[in-house]
């Protein structure tokens, strides 16, 4: 937030829209437009090198919770009952006066009995029918709860029965919503570490979530129903809820985090790497060792002689392998390419406490090159890697003879630069500048949108300004080869979103201006770019002739960010050429 600056509608806006995101990720393609012309207006006060913005203690609460409900998400079909989506965290139902059920969400449908009724003990579903009955009569109040025990355990079941309107809107369905509650063990200190409950709280929220009213809740604690409700009023405050519902939604996220099992069997992504040793020839290698800090390390190697070492960073999407006529062009170029799977991607560790992201890709490229190529070697980046390429030649000045990058850039120095990029480079990167606090949530929407919609409609979505671009994908083989690390990237249990956060705010908040001028004076630096990238148009390209006067930049005027693709040759001979200068230099 801004210092001294009073909370105003955009900001309110703009906390809106993080539970939007939460709870509709979806809808994340509308929503970034919505949250673009929301957040415009703030980061347009603040200086473009070092502005934050929405980062105040509410702020963070808010976001805690937002990215818990995202967490807890789950999908639901469309449905000809509204109601059933809005239930989407619960199973839920909807049923006739005879309790023959019209619809289900998914949850629901997970666990209806084989014969498609209730799983109900028949003497609760004698009371659920009554209760069903009770709510669709004239004049009743629509809404009633049942609290019974669950069958075979030690859990408490509740249960909603809710009127609604069916589509010939007559009052003759019923939403009925379900779930067995059971205290996590050790939840009452996570409600205290979270919330700074005290022990007499944690008891009255416990019984509330047993359904007790606050009449029985006071009789079980001899007090009053006063001094009840004066420790209830306590409980919002410090949870930021203004209602019992608000309240339990909180605590049952919460609870069901907590009962997520952190022991289960979840998928680091090796199952994917699998694909590339069933694929090894002698000229392409897969690599799995430990490093010297006991990380594990995963490279590929394509090319078996060390004529010409390059290191490949690949740009955040992991990109592994190339279509194979380029794979066969770089080994007939002498080039023995080095890629480094990215730290917590796939079987890839992630950093070290306390370790920045960026300085693990740094070590990890380093050990792949020690390991595989001592001496000197090239760097080709993809993407945004040029920076971890800038950075790693300036750390290591007497290992990296030279940079290459394609559809790469030099640090950002103006805000037009950032704000005239295409609507998804726009999002993410002006969050990991302005709000990187809130970056974290922001791509666990998008993940999740991309997994509904797909990965295509996705890269069609952002590309969708670049006719190189789009041309690109409608080839099967260049699309498979850029979304081949899809499905361990986008996969939820991976918690890649988390990585994928680290990397791209320590790049888009680090100061590396002197670095760019200080290697590009020193070494070769040339960068390809496509006149149609959504990303750096030639505006911003133009720009960086002028602030790195001794870096190359050469433009493909009938390409985008997929220049690889169409231009590898050009791209693949200049970089021969000029490592060949080198070597005759060095001799």
């Amino acid at each position: 937030m801004l210092k001294g600056k009073p909370q105003g509608s955009h900001d309110s806006d703009a906390l809106g829209l993080l539970y939007d995101f939460a709870l509709e990720p979806q809808r994340t393609d509308e929503l970034a437009d919505q949250w673009e012309y929301t957040v415009r207006a703030i980061r347009n006060q603040v200086p473009f090198g070092y502005g934050r913005i929405l980062d105040d203690l509410s702020i963070h609460r808010h976001l805690k919770r937002a990215q818990s409900l995202l967490r807890l998400g789950r999908s639901s079909s469309r449905s000809a009952f509204p109601e059933l989506e809005s239930a989407s965290f619960v199973p839920a139902v909807v049923v006739d006066r005879q309790l023959r059920i019209l619809d289900a969400n998914d949850t629901g449908k997970s666990i209806l009995k084989r014969d498609g009724t209730l799983p109900f003990q028949l003497v609760d579903q004698e009371q659920v029918k009554a209760a069903v009955a009770n709510v669709l009569s004239p004049g009743a109040p629509g809404r009633s709860t049942l609290r019974l025990s669950a069958p075979q355990s030690q859990r408490t079941r509740l249960i909603i029965v809710e009127a609604i309107s069916s589509i010939s809107q007559t009052n003759d369905v019923a939403l009925i919503a379900w779930t067995d509650v059971a205290w996590p063990q050790g939840f009452d200190a996570r409600l205290q570490a979270t919330f700074y409950l005290t022990a007499s709280e944690v008891d009255i929220v416990r019984s509330l979530l047993e359904h007790r009213s606050i009449r029985e809740v006071a009789r079980e604690r001899q007090r009053s129903v006063e001094t009840v409700r004066t420790q209830l009023r306590s409980i919002f405050s410090k949870t930021e809820t203004n209602s019992q519902l608000e309240l339990m939604q909180v605590i049952m996220s919460l609870m069901e985090l907590e009962a997520a099992s952190p022991s289960g069997k979840v998928s680091d992504g090796s199952d994917f790497f699998e694909v590339f040793k069933s694929e090894t020839t002698e000229a392409v290698q897969f690599v799995k060792r430990k490093t010297a800090r006991n990380r594990t390390l995963c490279y590929l190697i394509n090319g078996a002689k060390c004529e010409h070492p390059v290191l490949v960073l690949t740009g955040e999407w992991a990109t592994m392998r190339s279509l194979p006529e380029i794979e066969l062009y770089s080994r007939g170029c002498g080039f023995k390419m080095i890629v480094p799977v990215r730290p917590g991607y796939g079987a890839c560790s992630n950093p070290l406490n306390g370790h920045e992201y960026g300085y693990t890709i740094i070590e990890d490229a380093m050990a792949a090159m020690d390991a595989e190529c001592a001496g000197k070697f090239s760097i080709l980046s993809f993407g945004a890697d040029s920076y971890h390429a800038i950075r790693l030649a300036d750390t290591h000045p007497d290992r990296v003879s030279a940079v290459f990058s394609v559809a790469g850039h030099m640090p950002f120095t103006r805000r037009a630069q950032v704000e005239r990029m295409g609507k998804w480079h726009k999002f993410i990167i002006a969050a990991a500048r302005y709000t990187p606090h809130i970056l974290p949530l922001l791509l666990e929407a998008s993940f999740a949108w991309v997994r509904h919609v797909g990965v295509r409609h996705f890269l069609e979505t952002t590309f969708l300004t670049s006719p190189p671009d789009l041309a690109a994908l409608r080839h099967d083989d260049v699309f498979e080869v850029i979304t081949r690390s899809a499905p361990f990237l986008l996969a939820p249990a991976n918690g890649l979103a988390d990585a994928f956060a680290r990397q791209i705010r320590e790049r888009d908040q680090a100061d590396w201006y002197e670095a760019a001028l200080s290697v590009s004076a020193r070494i070769p630096v040339h960068f390809w770019n496509g006149q149609h990238d959504p990303h750096l148009p030639p505006e911003t390209i133009k720009e960086f002739r002028e602030d790195f006067p001794d870096a190359r930049f050469k433009v493909f005027t009938d390409a985008g960010s997929l220049l690889f693709f169409s231009h590898y040759t050009d791209i693949l001979n200049h970089m021969k050429n000029v490592m060949a200068r080198d070597t005759v230099r060095a001799q």
